[in-house]
């Protein structure tokens, strides 16, 4: 009778730990997306980039929306694995989005880039920066391509402005990573 006095609160604080493992990552996303958001609205009242907080690696970029879909996720100006955990990612090399060339914009297929699977040939991409001039792209085409082979060119001449939003392929794996990315492109309207 002893031992089981013992071990059911055991048990209860086992379990409790274990919960709270588990409820720790879903919280932490919610609480980003608010820093995130938070950190756009600064950035966007001040015409300068704000960090969400200390120590991320990465400031607000531009806000990327779809109207259809009822979609809207602040882009991050750089795409280390620290910032694509919380929010799509530009990627660096690229132009910024809205400017002359094609810009690239990376995010995870299973958080803030699920809804691509979603998009159709024509839709309307919006994107905002943060002095607030706005760029409509329309959905061109999609291509499923290897990660280490995509023919993504960013350095080919463009004579408007370009996006490709890149994730990772298939949607329905619940994994991530893997060897394909789906790529949706868009130009600039």
């Amino acid at each position: 009778m002893r031992l089981s006095k013992i071990i059911a609160p055991l048990a209860l604080l086992a379990g409790g730990i274990c919960l709270a493992k588990a409820a720790y990552i879903p919280l932490k996303g919610v609480a980003a997306d608010i820093l995130i958001d938070r950190a756009w609205s600064k950035s966007q009242a001040q015409k300068t980039p704000a960090l969400p907080w200390p120590w991320i690696d990465a400031q607000p970029l531009a806000r990327l929306s779809v109207p259809r879909l009822k979609q809207s996720e602040v882009v991050l100006d750089v795409s280390t694995g620290q910032a694509l955990a919380f929010a799509p990612s530009h990627m660096p090399q690229t132009v910024r989005p809205g400017d002359l060339g094609l810009s690239v914009i990376a995010a995870h297929k299973n958080t803030h880039f699920a809804f691509l699977e979603h998009l159709e040939k024509d839709d309307v991409i919006e994107i905002e920066t943060i002095d607030g001039i706005k760029t409509q792209f329309k959905v061109t085409h999609f291509e499923i391509v290897d990660k280490d082979q995509s023919g993504i060119d960013i350095n080919a001449p463009k004579l408007n402005p370009q996006i490709a939003l890149v994730t990772c392929y298939p949607f329905s794996r619940l994994s991530y990573g893997g060897p394909l990315r789906y790529v949706v492109y868009g130009e600039a309207v």
